[in-house]
């Protein structure tokens, strides 16, 4: 069982963003806190710097103008100075739990769009990169089908399973809703995908809505049936909905990165 052992309280970096205000009422401005932590996982790489909700643009330290925040936080892994000591991208793999998307100018909220660049800034940079798609999340086919049937070093999961930097790791892509809503799929349909990966004894189960509880942690009842149903005792790695803290012990753990980035290494 894959357990997190220890997460920093103050973040090491904290990468200024923009995003749009409540209501749309222009632009405000943000910090991405980036945490270190510590996690039982035997993986092929060092560590991995897992991330969620990056619904924001900020400054590309490669080419100086706004690009969707989760580029900039990419390229900082060979720009940034501020990385823990012996931090290696191309010994880090990267954990996706969807919405990266940002309207350009930042001003629109809730705004939906292709994170295509995103996937492949990460792709680049770092050893591996694996996820899901959020309900802000859009792809065109030739890339959705790319990302869906890449190697072992990049994956786009919905509803299946691959092993990827050594972990068995599945996930299911957008959320269980209206599907006349953008993003949302069906919720028999989504949560028989959310079943057969949970049956299929991953190592970590991405999801971008995860389960709730009665503390004021936000998320999906249905998930917490079908988990509790299967007696699984893996990760789960999510977004979505914010939480102040971001790790609840279930029996199993669930590590909330909506609006944050954890770097975890083994120990």
């Amino acid at each position: 069982m894959i357990r997190i052992s220890h997460l920093e309280d103050q973040p090491f970096a904290l990468l200024p963003y923009k995003n749009a205000a409540p209501k749309n009422k222009g632009v405000q401005r943000n910090l991405l806190p980036v945490t270190a932590g510590r996690w039982t996982a035997t993986t092929d790489v060092d560590q991995w710097l897992l991330a969620s909700d990056l619904q924001g643009v900020a400054l590309s330290p490669a080419c100086g103008v706004d690009v969707l925040l989760g580029e900039a936080l990419a390229e900082h892994a060979v720009f940034a100075s501020w990385w823990p000591p012996g931090f290696d991208p191309a010994r880090t793999g990267v954990l996706l739990a969807g919405d990266l998307f940002s309207a350009p100018s930042a001003d629109v909220r809730g705004a939906s769009g292709d994170v295509t660049d995103v996937w492949d800034a990460f792709a680049q940079q770092f050893a591996c990169v694996v996820g899901v798609a959020g309900n802000h999340d859009l792809f065109d086919v030739p890339n959705w089908k790319r990302l869906r049937h890449l190697d072992s070093t990049c994956r786009l999961l919905d509803g299946d399973v691959a092993t990827v930097g050594g972990l068995r790791i599945g996930g299911v892509s957008y959320v269980a809703g209206n599907p006349r809503r953008p993003g949302r799929i069906e919720t028999d349909t989504w949560l028989g995908r959310l079943r057969a990966v949970v049956a299929a004894d991953v190592d970590i189960l991405v999801l971008h809505e995860g389960p709730t509880d009665a503390r004021g942690k936000q998320g999906s009842l249905f998930v917490n049936d079908v988990l509790d149903d299967a007696g699984f005792d893996g990760l789960v790695v999510c977004g979505h909905r914010h939480w102040k803290r971001p790790l609840l012990d279930r029996g199993h753990q669930v590590v909330n990165v909506d609006s944050r980035a954890l770097l975890l290494r083994s120990g």
